[in-house]
Parts: structure tokens; C-alpha cells; sequence
């Protein structure tokens, strides 16, 4: 396994659950990229494609099973409210029938009840979408825990340690070379989020990643401010159980500027959602680039004219951890295609692919 993000984590304890060899690589520290830099919401919420959106929901539903399964993993099951201008209104509650029409946990809820949801938002939207089986999670926290199940059940996790190629004989891999010397391994899983590019071209493989920056900030702990997962175009913005504020761009501001200006455009856009966060004193304000393949599906499967590499490659890997690492141990193990996988191989960026 290479990489301690939340989806190498969750793979690497779902293959050391069921008795498998597991060794983590990792080239700083588990959680140190996007995983550490995540705004942690589970969610099937607009804008995917069908099959990808009963993906996602799978996946939600997954972490009932993992939270029980891992005692360390601390999920909020608060739900989200997602709103736009008011002058959309007529827009989002189309959204919101058409989410129902394919079955998704989703209402509209007006002004009145919405301060009731949130009391602490000014002023209340005139129409939100309300997705109560949303959840939101801490994922540096997440991936610790789960690696620790791991080691609980056997898994080694090494770091930190450089990945320097793959010992390739013929069509098959026989070990991974690192900093430290070669590693023998069956399988080795490429779930390095960003760095997959790069080693996947030791294993003559072309994963195409795109740029996708991220910016996220948190707060020193407040009062209770936030109940929910509040999003607009703008911001998103949830409260931890540490009492932290976590704050991510909206998923329609577009690309966020890494820097001191970024920030504070950032928060201040927060704090139109929830004027008490004025007084808040800012903790952090970390930039990040998100693994986000080109077609913004995941990549997940065997690949390439090589036997025994894997590829575990996705945006919204938060969301998707807890399904796709029991998924992934079972092709691993028991050497049987999963159906719901099936679109996202690598194959599907080949020519006429």
C-alpha cells in the first residue's frame, strides 16, 4: 500500500481485517496531503451522474458500518443545508424534486424552519435544500484511526519512506523499491493521491490527474456555532466537536487564492453565513491540492500492461473511503471484478477508450 491518505487507510484496514499482509508506505506522514486538508463532508449532493451519485450514497451509508467497525472514527451525522442567492430559489427547488426523483434523502425547508435548524445564520434563506443523512467527519483523524486498526490487525505502516520504482519482471511486479531498499509484495496498491501520476510511471502507467488547488481554514475553538454542514456558492462551513470552525471555498467560487488575501476573502465570505464567526481568531490556513482525475470520477482497479499494481485514485475520498476500501480488498482478495466499479478503470483514458 502506498499512501496514508484516508482511502490508502481505509484499504489498508479493510485487507488487514480479513488477514492479508499489509505494509503502508508513506513518503511524510499519514494524512499529510489532501486527506490532512480536507473539509471532511460525506455527501451525494448535486451535480454527479446517476451511477456516481448511487455510488457516493453507498459509500454514506458505509460509514454506519465502519464507525461501528473502528471505534476511533467519530462521524456527524448532522445533515447539510445547502442554499443559493434567494433569487434562485425556483432553481434550487428544482434541484431538490430531482434529487427525490432518484431517491435521495433531500427536502426543501423554508425561512422559518431553517432558523429553527440554525438559529446562529443571518438572515435565513428563503428556501435551503436539507440533506439529513449527510454527515461530515475529521479526515486526518479518520486516517489515523483507521491505520491503527490496521496495525491492530497485523498491517505494518512505514514512514517516512520514498517510493523510488517498481521491480518489474516480464508482465508481473515481484517488489517495490524504496529509499530503504525493495519491498516484495503481491499487490501494491497506488492510493498516493496527487504523487499517483508520478509513481504510477514506474509501473508504466499514465494516471491523468488535473489541477485542483484547495484552501482550508480553521478556527481556534468557539462557542457552539454551527449544527450542520451549511453550504453556499460561496463557503462551506462546519463545526467540529473540538469546537474548531472549518471553513473550505464554495463549490462555486471558483479556484481559491493560496495566500494571506485568499484567506481572508475566504472567512469573510464565512462570516456572511454566520456573523459570529467576526470575533473568530484564526488558527490555520492551509492550501492543498485535491487528487482530482480528469474526468473528476475515480479511478480505481487493476491497470496496465503489469500485473499486481492497483490504482486507487479519486476526488471526494473522504466521502468514498469507507466503500471503496472494502471493495477494493475483495478484488484484491478474492479476484472478482466488482460491477459497481466497473466505470471507473483507468482503461476508460485509453484511446477510443
Amino acid at each position: 500500500m502506498i499512501g496514508a491518505g484516508i482511502v490508502g487507510a481505509s484499504i489498508a484496514h479493510h485487507l488487514a481485517a480479513r488477514g492479508a499482509r499489509v505494509t503502508v508506505l508513506e513518503r511524510e506522514r499519514p494524512a499529510a496531503a489532501a486527506s490532512g486538508r480536507s473539509f471532511g463532508w460525506i455527501n451525494a449532493s448535486f451535480g454527479h451522474p446517476d451511477a456516481y451519485q448511487q455510488l457516493r450514497y453507498l459509500a454514506m451509508l458505509e460509514y454506519l458500518r465502519l464507525e461501528r467497525e473502528v471505534p476511533g472514527i467519530q462521524v456527524n451525522w448532522s445533515g447539510s443545508l445547502v442554499w443559493l442567492p434567494d433569487a434562485a430559489g425556483d432553481s434550487l427547488a428544482r434541484l431538490v424534486r430531482a434529487q427525490q426523483r432518484r431517491g435521495y434523502p433531500v427536502r426543501s425547508v423554508e425561512a422559518r424552519e431553517f432558523a429553527a435548524l440554525e438559529p446562529r445564520v443571518r438572515p435565513a434563506p428563503a428556501l435551503a435544500a436539507f440533506a439529513e443523512r449527510e454527515a461530515a467527519v475529521d479526515p486526518a483523524h479518520t486516517t489515523v484511526a483507521l491505520l491503527e486498526a490496521a496495525q491492530k490487525s497485523g498491517a505494518q505502516v512505514r514512514y517516512p519512506v520514498t517510493v523510488t520504482g517498481f521491480d518489474l519482471h516480464g508482465d508481473r511486479l515481484r517488489a517495490v523499491e524504496t529509499g530503504d531498499g525493495a519491498i516484495g509484495v503481491d499487490v501494491a496498491v497506488l492510493a498516493a493521491g496527487v504523487d499517483t501520476p508520478r509513481l504510477a510511471r514506474e509501473a508504466q502507467l499514465r494516471v491523468p490527474l488535473k489541477e485542483s488547488p484547495a484552501l482550508l481554514l480553521r478556527t481556534r475553538p468557539l462557542e457552539p456555532t454551527a449544527a450542520r454542514i451549511l453550504v453556499t456558492p460561496q463557503a462551506q462551513v462546519k463545526q467540529q466537536v473540538d469546537g474548531r470552525v472549518v471553513v473550505g471555498v464554495g463549490p462555486r467560487a471558483g479556484l481559491p487564492a493560496q495566500s494571506p488575501e485568499g484567506a481572508r476573502e475566504t472567512l469573510a465570505a464565512a462570516q456572511t453565513i454566520l456573523p459570529g464567526l467576526t470575533s473568530a481568531d484564526l488558527e490555520s490556513a492551509t492550501p492543498g491540492l485535491r487528487p482530482m482525475p480528469d474526468d473528476e470520477l475515480p479511478i480505481v482497479g487493476f491497470a496496465g500492461p503489469v500485473g499486481g499494481v492497483y490504482v486507487a485514485v479519486t476526488h471526494s475520498g473522504v466521502t468514498l473511503a469507507a466503500l471503496i476500501g472494502r471493495l477494493v480488498a475483495s478484488e484484491i482478495l478474492e479476484g472478482a471484478p466488482c460491477d459497481w466499479l466497473a466505470p471507473y478503470r483507468l482503461s476508460r483514458f485509453a484511446a477510443g477508450g
